[in-house]
């Protein structure tokens, strides 16, 4: 009787055992299925982590028009900015154009994928892409997406991003961003100033100083150290808001470029601004000769430049009127 019951109980031992592994496995490769299908799902609806791109420092767009650069003067980095479009020309951005340009990103709809490989890279057009964006954070992370071209038949276009280790077929972005061009992107005004950001603004014409004022727990003074009136500071920035260009070039030739070093080589004035993100300075001179191929007044202009010369706008003189006026503040 003893014999029987031991048999009996390590009968029991080795079925349950059995059992137990089973059931294990089972449960092991359901919910590795059900993991699986769930990281897929979300490969496909997100590929890429947005949220650490929701306060942006800088955006750069390359396609067949050339690259522009665009800096963000909103300390914080929110998308509404103010936008500096700071190569290939000094102009402020249109309002709504960043934010365009990252909702569509984020709508992003992925169709199929394949692997990131030399011959797959080359029939997609991902080797020469037809538009390459570039963003980098507050935070100092950057991303850069590459396109591909537009299949007509099926109207998907294909796309890879930095870090990614396939190719993604997608629904075609809602907006152009291949065919972007300055004029999509860029006020007619100059200047993109950030009023809130602003910790000093500087103003030189030749050797003197015009102004010096400075912002110290939240209220401006003078070089003197006098307090100044915020609301006298802010109409003051906003006239520098209003500075449209009538012309600006960004690809002038040997003759031109002559003339225009020659002429900002001793600038009449000189504006520093000192933002949150950084010092930024500006160069002024009157046009006093004629530039080659330019068909604007001598003595009617302000040449306006950052101190890297990139470009160059002019500004009709009776635009900074305000320059050699007395400011009251």
């Amino acid at each position: 009787m003893k014999h029987f019951f031991q048999k009996n109980f390590s009968t029991f031992l080795v079925s349950f055992f059995f059992i137990l592994c089973l059931f294990l496995a089972l449960f092991a490769e359901v919910f590795q299925s059900r993991n699986s299908d769930m990281d897929l799902a979300a490969l496909y609806a997100t590929p890429i982590q947005w949220r650490q791109f929701t306060n942006l420092r800088e955006i750069k767009v390359t396609n067949k028009n050339g690259e522009f650069t665009l800096e963000n003067m909103n300390p914080t980095g929110l998308l509404e900015g103010p936008w500096q479009l700071t190569s290939p020309q000094m102009l402020k951005v249109k309002s709504a154009v960043v934010e365009k340009m990252v909702s569509a990103l984020k709508q992003i709809q992925i169709r199929q994928l394949f692997s990131l490989d030399a011959i797959n890279l080359n029939s997609f057009s991902l080797d020469a892409p037809t538009s390459t964006i570039s963003l980098r954070s507050n935070a100092g992370r950057t991303l850069e997406l590459k396109f591909g071209l537009l299949i007509p038949i099926d109207n998907s276009s294909y796309m890879t991003f930095t870090g990614a280790t396939q190719i993604y077929q997608i629904d075609p972005l809602s907006l152009s961003l291949e065919s972007y061009d300055l004029a999509q992107m860029a006020e007619s005004q100059v200047l993109a100033l950030n009023i809130d950001s602003i910790q000093s603004f500087e103003l030189f014409k030749e050797t003197s100083t015009v102004f010096r004022w400075q912002k110290s727990e939240d209220k401006w003074k003078d070089q003197a150290g006098d307090e100044i009136q915020a609301i006298k500071i802010q109409k003051y920035l906003e006239r520098w808001e209003y500075v449209k260009s009538s012309l600006v070039l960004d690809s002038e030739n040997v003759d031109q470029r002559a003339v225009l070093e020659r002429l900002l080589a001793a600038p009449q004035y000189l504006l520093r601004v000192q933002t949150l993100g950084g010092l930024r300075t500006y160069t002024l001179s009157l046009l006093t000769e004629a530039i080659p191929g330019v068909s604007l007044g001598v003595n009617q202009y302000y040449i306006l430049s950052t101190d890297e010369k990139k470009s160059f706008s002019f500004v009709e003189k009776a635009q900074l009127n305000f320059l050699d006026k007395k400011i009251d503040i």
